[in-house]
């Protein structure tokens, strides 16, 4: 090997060596740290609006309640609660089922509150049971509107104005 292929082979594995160090630093080789990963609670509750039946005043809507649980839960029960003068199908204010949860996944139920007067009402909804013997509480409300609508939030400069906190915001 001449002196001049040999500076060539110095070269070139000088600048793989430099094109290695250039690209982990940058960061496209496998880091050296695992990555974290923010935990996410074992149990979750979500309301959501499946139809509403609007009368001249008030109506009837379909709520679907989900439960998602990452982990077997045992003594799942699930609680919805509506306010002032509405009711639901069977004409109580508060609904509680027990549902199986055989190993982790979804399941919904499906309910029909109803409405005697337009307006904007919050349902709130529980869900409680165990994990590997530890009790488990989640919560989760909905605003169902009902022949109403949210004001627009106020607008300046692209950005959307909220209005002060009276006590401060403490």
């Amino acid at each position: 090997m001449t002196r001049r292929s040999r500076r060539f082979t110095c070269f070139l594995l000088g600048s793989l060596v430099a094109f290695l160090a250039w690209g982990d630093a940058r960061g496209s080789r496998k880091p050296s740290s695992p990555r974290t990963i923010d935990p996410e609670p074992p149990l979750a509750l979500s309301v959501e609006l499946v139809t509403l039946q609007k009368n001249a005043s008030g109506g009837i809507a379909s709520l679907r309640l989900t439960v998602n649980a990452s982990m077997s839960i045992t003594d799942v029960v699930v609680t919805a609660g509506v306010p002032g003068k509405l009711v639901f199908t069977d004409g109580s204010s508060l609904m509680r089922w027990n549902v199986d949860f055989g190993a982790a996944g979804a399941r919904s139920l499906l309910t029909d509150v109803i409405v005697p007067e337009d307006g904007k009402f919050v349902i709130s909804a529980e869900v409680s049971g165990r994990i590997q013997g530890k009790p488990v509480h989640r919560g989760a409300a909905y605003k169902l509107l009902v022949g109403v609508q949210e004001p627009a939030p106020r607008v300046k400069d692209g950005a959307i104005e909220y209005a002060a906190s009276q006590a401060g915001g403490a």
